[in-house]
Parts: C-alpha cells; structure tokens; sequence
C-alpha cells in the first residue's frame, strides 16, 4: 500500500494513512498489524471497521 501520511488517531496511536476515499468521506489507516476504516465527521474521526492482518509465512513448503 501507498504511504500518504501520518496521523494522529482518536485512541492516542499514530498511524499511516494508506487510502482516502474519492469522496474524502473515508480513510483506512495502518497501526501496526492493524488495518481501521475511519469516517471523516465534524467533530474528528469515527471508527467503523478494524481488520487484523497476519505476516505472510515464506518459509512454508509444500
């Protein structure tokens, strides 16, 4: 994913935004293995979704 920029989120972490809806509505952000889906509201962001994502495991041999 494509790093836009850094920002401060709601629960005090920082995070990288990755993704702006055309709209600009709504962004997902990493935190670490952490992939949140925010709202753009009046009063700051809201959280909508929260996706956890796994390392990929090279060493596996099939």
């Amino acid at each position: 994913m494509q790093e836009l920029d850094t920002i401060d989120l709601p629960d005090g972490r920082r995070g990288t935004v990755v993704h702006v809806s055309s709209n600009h509505a709504m962004i997902i952000v990493e935190v670490g293995s952490e992939l949140i889906d925010y709202t753009i509201e009046e009063n700051g962001l809201k959280e909508i979704a929260r996706i956890t994502v796994a390392q990929r495991d090279t060493q596996t041999v099939w």
